[in-house]
C-alpha cells in the first residue's frame, strides 16, 4: 500500500513503465480513498487483511509472477458482496503484463495476456459467495490455466509466455467506476484476505 512502487529496486518510484502501477498518479487511483494499505484484523479468530473497497492494495515486486515459468497463486477471500465487479489480482504496470483475476456477476473470471498480445479469457462458472470464505487457486504449466474455487475447477488451454514483466497487485487498480470504463478503470476488492501464496511451479492435485 505504498502508492508509488518502491518494491522493484530498479526503475521504481514511477521512473519506468515496467516498474509501477501508478505511473500517472491519481489518474490510476481513487480520489476518495482513505488509505492505500488494507488493515490487519482478527475475524472469528483468524488473522487476515481487511480491504475497504476504495483503494486498499498489496503490491508485489516484478517477477513475483514469472513471465517464462510456471506458477500457482492461491489465497482465501471473504468478499463483503459480489454484486459489484471487483478486481482481485493483476500482473500489470500501466498496462496488463499477463494474468488478471476478478469477480463479476458472482463468479471468478479474468484473462491471461501472452506474447503477441494473445488474450485468453478466463471467465469461469465458478461461484464466489458473499460473506463466506472461498479457497481460490490458479495454476499455469504452459499447457493450460487451471482455476479452482473450493473443490470445483475449470481449465483453459493456454501455451504462451506472459506478455511482459511487471509488478503485481492484489486489491484493485484504477479510479473505480464502470466495469471497465474507457480508461480500463475497475472496481476494488471489498472484504477479507488470508493465506496468499505464490509458487513458481504448477502445484499437483
Amino acid at each position: 500500500g505504498g502508492y508509488i512502487d518502491t518494491t522493484s529496486g530498479r526503475g521504481g518510484n514511477g521512473g519506468g513503465a515496467s516498474a509501477t502501477l501508478f505511473r500517472f498518479g491519481t489518474q490510476d487511483y481513487p480520489a476518495n480513498a482513505n488509505q492505500t494499505a488494507p488493515e490487519w484484523t482478527v475475524f472469528e479468530g483468524i488473522t487476515c487483511l481487511r480491504f475497504d473497497g476504495i483503494g486498499n492494495y498489496i503490491l508485489f515486486p516484478r517477477e513475483t509472477l514469472p513471465r517464462r515459468g510456471p506458477f500457482t497463486i492461491s489465497f482465501e477471500i471473504r468478499p463483503a458482496n459480489v454484486t459489484k465487479p471487483q478486481l482481485l489480482f493483476a500482473h500489470r504496470t500501466t498496462r496488463v503484463s499477463s494474468l488478471t483475476l476478478h469477480i463479476k456477476d458472482g463468479k471468478l473470471g479474468g484473462a491471461y495476456y501472452g506474447e503477441r498480445h494473445a488474450a485468453t479469457p478466463l471467465n469461469s462458472e465458478l461461484g464466489i459467495s458473499p460473506n463466506e470464505w472461498s479457497r481460490v487457486a490458479v495454476s499455469y504449466d504452459f499447457q493450460a490455466i487451471r482455476i479452482r474455487v473450493n473443490d470445483s475447477e475449470q481449465a483453459f488451454p493456454c501455451h504462451d509466455p506472459g506478455l511482459n514483466i511487471g509488478p503485481c497487485v492484489f486489491g484493485g487498480h484504477g479510479t473505480g467506476g464502470e466495469w471497465p470504463d474507457a480508461s480500463g478503470n475497475q472496481w476494488w476488492f471489498e472484504g477479507l484476505l488470508r493465506s496468499f501464496r505464490v509458487q513458481h511451479a504448477p502445484v499437483p492435485d
